[in-house]
């Protein structure tokens, strides 16, 4: 069979995306064929392009929430365009709302939770000439019905331990590169997707729902480290980078897998290569820390989202205090890591004086990096739900760099865009400089394009309304 996997990116690039190369490494596995097209713009016609080149058996396309839109106007045009190819869809948004298939009549199956095997099995009955209806993790529709299996299947980390490694070469940038050629001067970063799952309830987030609806299974999961390793062994032999990151929601769940497995394990090798890491404040004990830093570990990132305490624990039930951030600040410190703040913005009861405090706790943190991202509620979370009954989605947004999708109580629409663009700068002129000249710069670049995209969108307007009327 032959598989084009589709992933829109209109107006958020992702650096990578880990369920598309897993898929495509298993798929091979099993003696498939598949190819990718990436749409950082909303182009059917690159579609057509590509369904034309590859002539794929099936269709495999995969959307986060802001993607949802461009994904369904996708699926229609290539099933009214290509009636015989197969299509499936899947993501996060898929799986905490599976009624999506209902709202897509030439969708015809959809992935409702993990799939390495299930993928697999639903391509090879659609290689024998079966019309699957019964793989658990899928919906599908038959007959005008939409049929939905139950879903047991999760990947267990004996499963993990023995999956293929990534097929990063579907990705044209990796595929591209020759070997020896530094990727970092490329804008590439390896990323590696080691653990899985959340053990928290982060009201924003996706992983407390999903992990509620499979309540029987192991929702953390580890590979053997011996897995992992290997895994970045392999890109080093093929490529050349400094850098690396760990795309884990939680890397350190499971101490004693980082100090006694991955530590220890860890071969010399590797160790001149730097690497980043998600964490929690409540998993970041010394032991973790001491063992991090001797893997090379330089960058930890911690979820601070608010320097409200009370945002942070009402809101977003973040049960974190800001003694204990400090402290562990201290001692990532002491080890000679830096440290990199995740923050959110725009909650729709959000005050000024709030943004204010995650701003000024920022400077007193004085992190290494700041990130800084807008609410976007996503359906099947607490947050989403909640703002779903109030009616308080009021525009599209592509992503959390981008806008509010928002009505707000206190702030006005065009703050939460002013406080997101001028965030960082806040931050780092308190301590660093360097850093703040650094986004100064940033900005400036921002200003720059902006102008230049507004320039030629008037260039356009301007030519289309000379040629209308000369007619």
């Amino acid at each position: 069979m032959k598989i084009l996997f589709v992933l829109p990116q209109i107006g958020a690039a992702v650096p990578s995306y880990h369920a598309i190369s897993i898929l495509s490494a298993v798929a091979k596995r099993a003696g498939h064929e598949t190819a990718l097209l990436e749409m950082p713009e909303m182009r059917l016609g690159a579609v057509d392009e590509a369904v034309t080149l590859h002539r794929p058996d099936v269709l495999g396309i995969t959307a986060v929430t802001q993607q949802i839109p461009y994904a369904k106007e996708i699926i229609r045009h290539v099933k009214a365009k290509f009636p015989h190819i197969y299509i499936a869809a899947g993501g996060t948004h898929a799986i905490v709302r599976p009624t999506v298939i209902d709202e897509i009549a030439g969708l015809d199956a959809l992935a409702t939770n993990e799939s390495e095997g299930p993928f697999v099995d639903l391509l090879s009955a659609l290689e024998s000439g079966q019309t699957p209806t019964d793989i658990p993790n899928f919906a599908f529709r038959e007959g005008g019905q939409v049929i939905r299996p139950v879903r047991t299947y999760s990947c267990t980390e004996e499963e993990m331990t023995a999956l293929p490694f990534e097929d990063r070469e579907l990705f044209p940038r990796w595929k591209s590169t020759p070997k020896g050629v530094p990727l970092e001067g490329l804008g590439i970063r390896p990323r590696f997707f080691i653990s899985r799952g959340c053990a928290f309830a982060c009201r924003f987030c996706t992983l407390p729902t999903m992990r509620k609806m499979y309540p029987e299974k192991k929702f953390v999961r580890y590979p053997t480290a011996e897995r992992a390793i290997a895994e970045i062994e392999s890109v080093a032999d093929r490529w050349t980078f400094s850098t690396w990151v760990a795309d884990d929601d939680v890397m350190t769940h499971r101490p004693d897998w980082i100090v006694n497995e991955w530590a220890n394990k860890y071969p010399d090798r590797l160790r001149h290569l730097k690497w980043e890491l998600n964490l929690r404040v409540e998993t970041a004990t010394e032991e973790v820390m001491r063992a991090l830093a001797s893997t090379g570990a330089s960058l930890l990132k911690f979820g601070l989202e608010s320097g409200d305490p009370s945002v942070r624990k009402d809101v977003y039930d973040r049960r974190i205090t800001n003694e204990r951030t400090r402290e562990v600040f201290a001692l990532a410190r002491k080890y000679g890591l830096k440290c990199h703040t995740f923050n959110l913005i725009g909650h729709w009861n959000e005050t000024r004086m709030q943004v204010a405090r995650t701003v000024r706790f920022n400077q007193i943190l004085k992190p290494d990096k700041v990130q800084i991202s807008i609410l976007h509620p996503y359906p099947g979370t607490p947050i989403g739900d909640e703002a779903e009954r109030l009616g308080l989605m009021v525009r599209h947004v592509n992503s959390y760099f981008e806008d509010t999708p928002l009505k707000l109580n206190y702030l006005h629409h065009w703050e939460v865009k002013a406080y997101f663009r001028f965030f960082r700068l806040l931050v780092y002129s308190a301590y660093s400089p360097k850093l703040a000249w650094s986004e100064i710069i940033g900005l400036a670049k921002w200003l720059r394009d902006k102008v230049r995209k507004r320039r030629t969108r008037y260039d356009l307007e301007a030519a289309s309304t000379r040629v209308e009327e000369t007619g």
